[in-house]
């Protein structure tokens, strides 16, 4: 299932149109389920079903969005600027992206619909790294990429009630996970909320219409939240299966390799120069 996760993937980055990239986007959510319960426990169980019953849900908006740019855009197949015809009725349009926002959304972990992204950190930790860094939220976010620059297009949506909402949210999901990464004291879940206040400045290019800027930094955030997420998993290990981080200190010196790789990785999702951060945010500040 993990190996079937990236080939997956990579159906949906390669796919020609919307129609099609959706068929991988619900395959990868079949074939995730079981990497989430993996540990089959009570808590693997929960997380799975919850996971399930957002993806699933956000899924059906999705769909709607899927069928109504399949019917009013030749197809549905990716131009760039958007192929949506004259045939189509601007307000609903409109009104239809707000659902295809939402649904893909929903593995982008974009507020309110983030609550199953914590849960999963019960899931060991490649999975995790897998799930909240590289394959599962970045292809919700790249689901909307499609959907706003080679489906809609971007002057469609330009100084409407829809790019007003899209980044309201957007600025909202930054702050908010935030704020609970700095409360939460499980080492993973603290890393997940952080995954979701960096979605948000993703989003935050797309309203803005930054498509550089919300590519790079999808790029940018998958190398150094993997990254932070193994070296949790190794923190992990070294202290046993503690998780509480109330409970740890002097790692530097018990996993040395660990504490400087995680350092970087902090330092990168900081936005601190010369790390990678610190330049994919910079375009988005410009956009802004």
């Amino acid at each position: 299932f993990y190996v079937m996760s990236y080939g997956i993937t990579l159906g949906i980055a390669f796919a020609a149109d919307i129609l099609t990239m959706y068929v991988f986007y619900e395959m990868l959510t079949l074939v995730t389920i079981p990497l989430v319960s993996h540990n089959q426990d009570h808590a693997g169980m929960f997380a799975g079903r919850r996971y399930a019953a957002y993806v699933i849900g956000g899924a059906s908006l999705a769909f709607i969005a899927v069928v109504m740019v399949t019917v009013y855009g030749n197809g549905g197949a990716f131009t760039y600027g958007g192929v949506l015809t004259e045939a189509a009725d601007k307000g609903l349009m409109q009104l239809i992206f707000l659902f295809g926002f939402m649904g893909f959304g929903v593995k982008a972990a974009v507020f309110p619909l983030h609550g199953w992204l914590p849960q999963a950190t019960v899931a060991p930790t490649p999975v995790t790294a897998l799930l909240h860094a590289v394959a599962v939220v970045n292809s919700g976010v790249f689901a909307i990429m499609r959907l706003t620059y080679y489906s809609y297009g971007p002057a469609y949506i330009a100084g409407t009630f829809v790019q007003d909402i899209c980044l309201a949210l957007a600025a909202f999901t930054t702050v908010f996970g935030a704020a609970m990464a700095l409360r939460e004291r499980h080492l993973k879940r603290r890393l997940a909320y952080s995954t979701v206040s960096q979605l948000g400045f993703l989003f935050m290019a797309l309203g803005l219409g930054s498509f550089t800027g919300a590519m790079f930094h999808l790029t940018t955030h998958a190398f150094f939240k993997a990254l932070l997420f193994l070296g949790a998993g190794s923190v992990i290990h070294a202290l046993d299966g503690e998780q509480d981080i109330r409970n740890m200190g002097g790692l530097r010196k018990k996993i040395p390799f660990t504490f400087a790789l995680f350092l970087i990785g902090t330092i990168a999702i900081s936005g601190i120069p010369p790390f990678s951060g610190f330049f994919s945010k910079e375009l988005i500040l410009t956009a802004a």
